[in-house]
């Protein structure tokens, strides 16, 4: 097999970046609060934790931004073996594209990111949403996009609504496809059951399950 043989798109958020950790860490500092980034178990709840706290659904509400503050963002380590997953994916033959929901605020942070980390991923292959797009494009939209722009055989990601979106939106297309266990990820609809099969526990996982393709 030679190098840059198939195409993988991957998530950022909860895939190659851990940014729970650093986004609970600034809550804490902010509020007070004691959380855990180990209770996590919807995109919400750190809000609502905040709200119960303070009282207050502005302070909720602000609590909640910190997911996209970029120097936040920033600050977070990759998640455990994700680098070296990559490595063995390229000796595969597989090339990395990054796809991302974060919003515009965080371009510059996230391709930095991504640059101190992950190297050997250039800078036109990370997609995300432009300045003003973001009431028109949604994050699942961006992902189905870039899985069928690049031509995507392996989609690594954590959220089961682009998952879904993707599965649906590109039937037949042969995706090998990983969806990480994360505590938000873990109450799926009747109709979202059948992404259980995607799920993985973590990069060596992923490895070993296209190494058994």
């Amino acid at each position: 097999m030679t190098r840059d043989e198939h195409e993988w798109l991957t998530d950022v958020d909860g895939v190659l970046a851990d940014t729970a950790k650093p986004v609970v860490k600034e809550v804490n500092r902010r509020w007070g609060s004691q959380l855990r980034w180990q209770d996590i178990n919807s995109w919400n709840w750190i809000g609502e934790q905040i709200e119960q706290l303070t009282k207050s659904k502005v302070e909720g509400e602000e609590a909640t931004q910190v997911w996209f503050d970029p120097d936040i963002l920033f600050l977070a380590n990759p998640v455990e073996g994700a680098v070296e997953a990559a490595y063995d994916l390229m000796e595969m033959g597989y090339r990395l594209w990054a796809a991302t929901s974060r919003l515009p605020n965080a371009r510059e942070s996230t391709i930095e990111w991504l640059r101190k980390y992950f190297p050997f991923l250039p800078q036109n292959r990370i997609y995300m949403r432009y300045p003003g797009v973001e009431d028109v494009v949604s994050s699942n939209d961006i992902k189905l996009a870039a899985v069928g722009m690049v031509g995507a055989n392996l989609y690594t990601e954590d959220d089961p609504r682009a998952v879904d979106y993707v599965v649906k939106g590109w039937p037949g297309l042969g995706l090998t496809i990983a969806m990480f266990n994360r505590g938000w990820n873990q109450i799926l609809t009747p109709e979202q059951a059948y992404l259980e099969t995607y799920r993985v526990r973590g990069w060596k996982n992923v490895v070993a399950r296209v190494r058994a393709k």
